[in-house]
């Protein structure tokens, strides 16, 4: 059964996720012609939902509730992400044989280390790069490796973003196709922190890989997503990634309960943010277990999440600035808070270069002023929104005092 009004496409493919009967899901998807899907741009691929779909459908018997277009594409999608995990896996595993043949520290995290409890499939899923933790003191150790490898490195706030030769930003419709450039980032993480995170070995096409034990991993998944909950996008995919491992089949009370273990006080706090946010978005209980997360969250915040958890995860990339309301509810000090947002709601710098900066050729001019133009009508048009949305939040919010004052008093 519907557990509510579906009159939006986006809303219908998060319904696909949930326990909802197949006929009426597929009486809810042929309410949408071609021309819908299309005006959905590229917001399928970019929120990484679209070959989970096209898996959800087809495991429950309704793949033809996709128009025929749209499920063609995917098909073909679904055969290009094969080729492009596997050449993923194949990079992975050599890094993994290089680290470990020079005896250097480290847990490979994300991506292939979260295995069939976070996805079903490694080809559903969209994964760009590849992720690493290491011991601060072997940085140099892991640039030089990494420069030996072929990538260029760049140090950035505790993480080596590196990369080999070959396109940024590919076109979109190599979006599933194998990268033509190798990225890879390395988080710096103090010897102290290092040595105390629990560990377990990961197993990928019979490869043995050092990788966080489970219930840290879900610690760090969890507050990736609330990380990108703070920010102006946050792709589909992980909220139900992580949902997905919060409902997983294995999951118990001792497994919460070391989970709990690995968490600082504010680290509950965030881990609690995600893990309502997917109840709400995906309309289901969050296990009492998490309740130390779930209900110790302030008011505010799950006040942001009953309005917009679900429109964080279902914008356009780029996204929106809404987050800068939870960001309020989550901050303390209010100067720093006002900084930040004078800083996020017209940014005065361009983004630094993932690579060694250089000029730019005569080529690459007018597509970097068009991408210029598109930022800034991006941050005038989200900037606008955000300031009619705060002034809806603050009335709100006196209102509801107002209310809660007149309820104290009727019952003194």
């Amino acid at each position: 059964m519907l557990v509510r009004p579906l009159n939006s496409l986006p809303a219908v493919i998060l319904a696909a996720f949930m326990p909802v009967r197949s006929p009426e899901l597929e009486q809810a998807f042929a309410k949408f012609a071609l021309r819908d899907w299309r005006k959905l741009g590229n917001w399928i691929h970019a929120s990484g939902l679209a070959l989970y779909l096209l898996d959800e459908l087809k495991s429950r018997g309704i793949g033809d509730a996709l128009p025929d277009a749209i499920r063609s594409e995917l098909e073909e999608n679904l055969a290009d992400n094969l080729e492009r995990t596997s050449a993923l896996i194949v990079e992975f595993l050599r890094l993994n044989s290089e680290f470990a043949a020079v005896k250097l520290d480290y847990l490979c995290i994300k991506g292939f280390t979260l295995g069939a409890v976070y996805c079903k499939r490694q080809q559903l899923r969209s994964q760009f790069d590849l992720d690493f933790w290491v011991r601060e003191d072997q940085a140099r150790e892991f640039t030089k490796l990494m420069r030996r490898l072929g990538y260029d490195v760049k140090a950035f706030d505790r993480v080596l973003e590196c990369h080999t030769n070959g396109t940024p930003y590919p076109r979109f419709q190599d979006f599933y196709k194998p990268p033509q450039r190798k990225s890879v980032e390395i988080h710096l993480r103090s010897v102290s922190e290092f040595d105390q995170v629990p560990r377990a070995n990961g197993v990928l096409n019979n490869v043995i890989f050092p990788a966080l034990a489970r219930e840290r991993m879900f610690v760090e998944q969890a507050l990736h997503l609330t990380k990108h909950f703070c920010s102006e996008w946050t792709r589909a995919s992980w909220a139900l990634e992580l949902n997905r491992a919060i409902h997983g089949p294995e999951i118990g009370a001792e497994f919460w309960s070391a989970v709990r273990e690995q968490c600082t006080e504010v680290q509950a706090i965030l881990l609690g943010i995600a893990v309502a946010s997917c109840a709400h978005i995906w309309k289901c209980s969050a296990p009492v277990e998490l309740n130390w997360a779930t209900k110790a969250l302030p008011s505010g915040v799950v006040r942001w999440i009953d309005e917009y958890a679900q429109s964080a995860v279902t914008a356009r990339f780029p996204g929106s600035k809404y987050y800068l309301l939870l960001e309020k509810e989550l901050e303390k000090d209010s100067i720093d808070y006002r900084r930040h947002r004078r800083a996020a709601l017209l940014p005065f710098r361009m983004p630094g270069y993932v690579t060694n900066e250089r000029r730019l050729t005569l080529t690459e001019i007018p597509s970097h002023i068009k991408y210029v133009g598109k930022r800034f009508a991006f941050h005038v048009r989200e900037g606008a929104k955000l300031l009619q949305a705060e002034r809806n939040w603050l009335e709100r919010t006196r209102s509801a005092k107002v209310y809660a004052q007149r309820e104290g008093d009727s019952i003194a």
